[in-house]
């Protein structure tokens, strides 16, 4: 506790402020967005949980502090398509801080900061700091690998005490959640009938005559399938289909907007004074921020680190600009402003690994003995790389053999003595022999304790004004020329190149329709202002400007009778089809061989021996649990009546039973109940708190 204070008092002041700066740089324009608490709009909520208004600024507040840990973790700020992903995230955090608080309030459950202490020091450590810090020699936890690291916070730069303190803020919360949860399951217990009736589903067995009359036997055509069918079908069985979310099924038309030739001739002269005002400043920081499409913060990278398109540029040189160089759908411009030799070392290596089957000397022979006469073929001049492709034995094979980049202490002492004593490329002469089995080695880049201070600003090619007019203007077209529904349907019928998409159970919370990826404002407009049969607005989204039209409407816990309109329809026609059957054999027929005759050539009679329940599976029949389950429950020699199963209707004639044999001890039965139901408790307590706190969710007005 007293280091950790310490820690605080000296950084903690710093840290705030460096904290602050970085979010205003991460969040950018949110602050300013339709839900920030600058302009004012606190006057909605984005949800109600537990009773407990939830303002758009919360919302927005959990958002930004997602944003700034991706930024400690990854040196970037979030794209839209990442910053999306965090969503149901700060999502789950309100429900953390609302619904879940209020369960450890009630059970006075606190983690006080000698705990706290405990989680990364203690005898209780953190999973995290489990995972962090290891020894790389053994691959072991090792307590004295975090004493330093605490020991170093201060003297570390301020983003890296800020990541630090970041994750200690986390510690407190996660213990609580892990208590509370802890709690609950040592309510969970298994009684002695419950694990006797696990084991007798187990052990009691029955063998059966039965006559299975598949659903195919009788044809689509046969049955009367119609719209009242569905409804009713639909009205007994709402269990089924759970709607918890507001629901709409929609049509739309997209407008492709891609850049023109004028677009790419016009970014590749932008781009080219951009590159000039880059190497001109003095600030490339905030250069970095102003004009790239997705700012990083500039910092010092040994070889691996270095983005791909740029460790392929032989002799980097300090106060060079490269580029722009071609990377995926984007041009990158980089800066090297600086360039020092560090005191850790890196070197590039390929290998071929052979392992042995087990460790028996004739086993380790056998692998050796493949290593070298592969190890000849290379020196003869076949090809490394598809020598690894063809043999090797780990992950690496795909990739020719590349381990690419790694600095000392990674490799396995063997593996790594070999790569950093090798003063030129080339093949290692002998095989290497580690824990993992027999390597062919390769260095590719020789040790180096380089390192470049790289920034970098990247640019994708996009539309410019005049093409966005033009596409907006064909989208515009459409809604004032068609005006509704019934208006777009002519419309398309007099435009057959123009395509429309249906779109059909778009949920409220969703976060993509079909592959439009983060459509915000068009589910905004389905669930706010949108009446059925009415056009949208234009949208643009994913590259697309996008007209909408909504066809149906369904409030929250209201079916969407078209979303589910087809998968009813199937499971309605199996009713159906399983009364035809019925009516056809007979309900009251309790003789296979009778029933056959009356079903036909589909029907199947054939016996099936030491079933049970555990299984469920009835021979050539399938999964049929309830035809089992009558069998057991049936004398010898004992028919049933038709049984509608789940692959067709059948009668099971039970011919003998294998009762369980007697036990006394029903506790491992008791462990493996407990067991297998553990991984689902914690869903279950998630589903049960969020149904007790009535969340109202309204996220889709916002985001």
């Amino acid at each position: 506790m007293a280091l950790i204070g310490k820690i605080r008092e000296k950084s903690g002041w710093t840290i705030g402020i460096i904290a602050l700066g970085l979010i205003l740089f991460i969040v950018g324009g949110d602050i300013l967005s339709p839900t920030s608490i600058l302009r004012g709009n606190n006057e909605r909520n984005v949800a109600v949980i537990n009773g407990e208004k939830i303002a758009p600024a919360r919302f927005d507040a959990e958002m930004n502090e997602l944003r700034y840990n991706y930024y400690l973790n990854t040196e970037k700020t979030p794209t839209a398509a990442e910053d999306l992903q965090f969503q149901p995230q700060a999502w789950n955090n309100l429900i953390l801080k609302t619904a879940y608080q209020k369960q450890f309030d009630e059970l006075g459950l606190i983690v006080g900061d000698e705990e706290k202490i405990d989680m990364v020091q203690g005898r209780n450590i953190h999973h995290a700091i489990l995972q962090s810090f290891r020894n790389p020699q053994t691959g072991q936890f090792d307590k004295s690998y975090v004493q330093r690291y605490l020991q170093n916070v201060p003297k570390m730069d301020q983003k890296q005490q800020a990541s630090w303190f970041n994750f200690e803020k986390q510690l407190g919360p996660d213990r609580l959640r892990s208590k509370y949860e802890a709690l609950i399951k040592k309510t969970v217990y298994v009684t002695t009938a419950e694990a006797k009736r696990d084991y007798l589903s187990q052990n009691t067995k029955v063998s059966t005559k039965y006559c299975f009359i598949p659903y195919s036997s009788v044809q689509d055509s046969e049955i009367a399938m119609t719209e009242t069918v569905i409804d009713e079908y639909l009205a007994n069985n709402k269990a089924k289909f759970p709607f918890n979310f507001a629901s709409a099924n929609i049509e739309y038309v997209t407008f492709p907007i891609i850049a023109s030739q004028l677009d790419t001739i016009n970014f590749f002269k932008e781009i080219t004074e951009l590159k000039s005002d880059f190497k001109s400043s003095t600030d490339d920081s905030l250069f970095v921020a102003m004009n790239a499409d997705k700012p990083t913060i500039p910092m010092w990278m040994n070889p691996g680190e270095l983005p791909q398109v740029l460790s392929k540029v032989s002799n980097l040189r300090k106060d060079s600009i490269y580029g722009p160089l071609k990377d995926g759908n984007s041009y990158k411009i980089f800066k090297l402003s600086d360039v020092k030799e560090d005191t850790a070392y890196a070197a590039r290596a390929s290998h071929i690994l052979f392992r042995w089957e087990s460790e028996s000397a004739e086993d380790k022979t056998k692998a050796l003995t493949k290593c070298k006469e592969v190890l000849a073929r290379i020196k003869k001049g076949e090809s490394f790389e598809t020598m690894a492709s063809q043999f090797g034995t780990d992950g690496t094979a795909q990739q020719g053999g590349d381990l690419g980049w790694f600095g000392q202490g990674r490799m396995v002492k063997e593996f790594e003595k070999e790569v950093f004593a090798a003063t030129k490329k080339g093949l290692i002469e002998t095989p290497v022999v580690t824990q993992f089995g027999y390597h062919i080695l390769k260095v590719t880049e020789t040790k180096t304790n380089k390192k470049f201070f790289v920034a970098e600003i990247d640019k994708t090619i996009s539309a410019g004004s005049e093409t966005l007019d033009s596409v907006s203007s064909k989208a515009e077209t459409l809604i004032n020329q068609s005006l509704d529904a019934d208006g777009l349907d002519l419309y398309l019928q007099k435009n057959p190149n123009i395509q429309n998409v249906a779109a059909p159970n778009i949920l409220s919370t969703a976060t993509n329709i079909n592959n439009l990826q983060n459509p915000k404002e068009l589910i905004r407009w389905i669930f706010t202002d949108a009446k059925e049969g009415n056009l949208s607005s234009v949208y643009e989204i994913s590259d697309n400007f996008v007209v909408a039209v909504l066809k149906n409407k369904y409030n929250a816990g209201t079916i969407n009778k078209e979303a589910v309109k087809y998968q009813a329809a199937y499971f309605a026609g199996i009713d159906l089809k399983a009364a035809k059957i019925i009516e056809k054999i007979g309900s009251d027929n309790t003789n296979i061989e009778d029933a056959a005759k009356k079903a036909g050539a589909t029907a199947q009679i054939s016996n099936a021996n030491d079933l049970n329940l555990a299984t469920g599976m009835l021979g050539g029949a399938g999964y049929e649990m309830e035809a089992i389950a009558v069998a057991l429950g049936l004398k010898p020699n004992a028919t049933s009546k038709p049984i509608k199963g789940n692959g067709g209707v059948l009668i099971v004639q039970t011919l003998s039973i294998t009762n369980a044999p007697e036990i006394t001890n029903y506790e491992p039965f008791k462990s493996t109940i407990l067991n297998s139901s553990s991984s689902q408790n914690d869903f279950f307590i998630n589903e049960a708190i969020r149904d007790k706190a009535k969340i109202e969710d309204n996220r889709y007005k916002y985001y």
